[in-house]
């Protein structure tokens, strides 16, 4: 949710449907398996990308900007003992900095306890599935 870049190593198979990936993002959303045994699959590499992704770091940048931009308003309007143009830009600049990161950290929030629960899910079906399974050739 917030500016945070893709994980390097996590893309989804060649020739997956947008369908299966609509599924897949509304699994995250509600935290939920699809039963679709593609949809899941991709439901399960997008967890593990929204798992690995830092929140720390962009939230710290955007209260830094945030704080640096009330700073700076603070500092235009007791240098120019008014509310001039600029220290108006800086404080509104830094309440749309607050604003963000009081809506998007616990958007973030919730979409990380929804990866979290596909993925375990989807390695809780893996291994029973595993386990109830009869013995192959390969593996005697």
């Amino acid at each position: 949710m917030l500016v945070n870049p893709a994980p390097p190593g996590v893309r989804l198979p060649a020739g997956t449907r947008p369908a299966d990936l609509r599924a897949a993002r509304r699994a995250l959303r509600s935290g939920e398996l699809t039963g679709l045994p593609e949809a899941d699959r991709v439901a399960r590499i997008l967890a593990a990308q929204v798992l690995r992704q830092r929140l720390w770091l962009s939230v710290l940048l955007l209260c830094g900007f945030g704080v640096l931009n009330l700073f700076n308003a603070l500092n235009r309007y007791t240098s120019d003992g008014a509310w001039s143009g600029t220290s108006v830009f800086f404080l509104a600049t830094g309440l749309v900095f607050v604003v963000i990161v009081v809506v998007a950290v616990p958007s973030d929030l919730r979409s990380r306890r929804g990866a979290r629960a596909v993925a375990e899910a989807y390695d809780a079906r893996a291994r029973s599935r595993s386990s109830t399974s009869p013995p192959r050739v390969s593996d005697w």
